[in-house]
């Protein structure tokens, strides 16, 4: 019957743990720069798992569906939906048993994550447990109502919606300064409340726990995080060989046009290598070689846009809008340059493109 079950919270403190271990291995496992001594850099997220339209989509990446779920982008992060996980999931455990919580922790995950790649634009990494901590909020709220009337069943009421409306407002940031995935949260709460009500439906009132089809859930559950883990153990090394180490980019400005050439062409989608490449080839009078490789760095548009603000491609476009013009090819140089005419580009840069004609000067 609901509500009689009092199995001690153990599943709970597993999960806990498993997220805090998937953090320590962020924080070991650093690739590219950025982020800070307990913040991993967008690099890092992305390929440890972290959930992106364009990976998924296009590169069939489907396994960071539940990878993402077990990643935090700070440990701020990882503390405020730990805290929320213990309080949600501790009581659930009580309610439902271990199996339907493991069961309702991966449908919440993957109901934030496929409602996070419908609402979020394609250059946006998203990772946290905030999905699947909506989707137990959710079925607590749902579960709730077969409790008897009374002080039990007003205190758990209460106690899911004081977590779960604050985190469906509108509000633009988080107080970790990270942005929200509010894509998450909805997807998240709408599978919790789902599996709520059929839990509820065909729960039956002689059994203290509901139907022992959360055994079979659980298990699909559990597989599809190993396979994450294992499918993300796979892709990693290409992922975190994918940008140059910050030493050997600070290296890279001193360095000679062999040197700078090697670099380029181990660390090939490496915008900033192209880069500096460019640079000095402009240097040596190449203008032709550097045009080349500002087109290749340009070319990197996945990298560009995952991995970086939007002023490195601005850079990379200023220069080449310029070295184009001095070419007398304005057209084409127009064309590289209107996405930084119509940008929030820094003065500098719109200034020269002004100067060269490229763009309108502002006031």
């Amino acid at each position: 019957m609901l509500g009689t079950n009092r199995s001690t919270p153990v599943l709970i403190w597993v999960l806990l743990a498993v997220l805090a271990a998937v953090f320590g291995v962020e924080l070991l496992c650093s690739a590219g720069d950025g982020g800070g001594s307990l913040e991993p850099s967008v690099a890092t997220l992305i390929a440890l798992g972290g959930l992106n339209g364009t990976l998924v989509f296009q590169d069939g990446e489907w396994y960071r569906l539940f990878a993402a779920p077990l990643l935090h982008g700070s440990l701020v992060h990882l503390a405020l939906n730990g805290l929320a996980l213990l309080i949600a999931g501790g009581l659930l455990e009580r309610l439902v048993g271990r199996a339907w919580l493991l069961a309702l922790f991966a449908l919440g995950a993957l109901g934030g994550s496929l409602m996070s790649l419908a609402i979020n634009p394609p250059n946006v990494v998203s990772v946290g447990a905030s999905g699947a901590i909506m989707g137990l909020l959710a079925t607590g709220l749902v579960l709730s109502f077969g409790l008897p009337r009374g002080p039990q069943r007003t205190q758990v009421q209460l106690g899911m919606l004081q977590m779960l409306v604050p985190s469906l407002l509108p509000l633009a940031a988080s107080v970790t300064g990270q942005h929200v995935d509010f894509g998450a949260h909805l997807g998240g709460t709408l599978a919790g409340a789902a599996a709520g009500l059929a839990m509820l439906i065909f729960w039956r009132k002689t059994s203290p726990l509901p139907p022992a089809v959360g055994r079979v859930l659980a298990a699909a559950g559990l597989a599809a995080f190993a396979w994450a883990a294992v499918a993300t153990a796979a892709n990693y090394p290409s992922y975190a060989a994918e940008l140059i180490p910050s030493d050997q980019l600070a290296k890279g400005d001193a360095a000679d046009g062999q040197a700078l050439a090697d670099l380029v062409a181990h660390y090939p989608r490496d915008p900033r290598g192209h880069f500096l490449r460019a640079e000095s080839l402009l240097d040596a009078g190449d203008e032709k070689g550097a045009e080349q490789e500002l087109r290749a760095a340009l070319a990197q548009e996945r990298t560009l846009s995952l991995q970086f603000k939007p002023e490195l491609e601005w850079r990379l476009r200023t220069l080449l809008a310029l070295l184009l013009a001095d070419e007398g090819r304005t057209a084409d140089a127009a064309e590289t340059a209107e996405p930084v005419c119509a940008a929030a580009a820094p003065a500098s840069m719109l200034v020269a493109l002004a100067n060269a004609h490229l763009c309108a000067q502002r006031h």
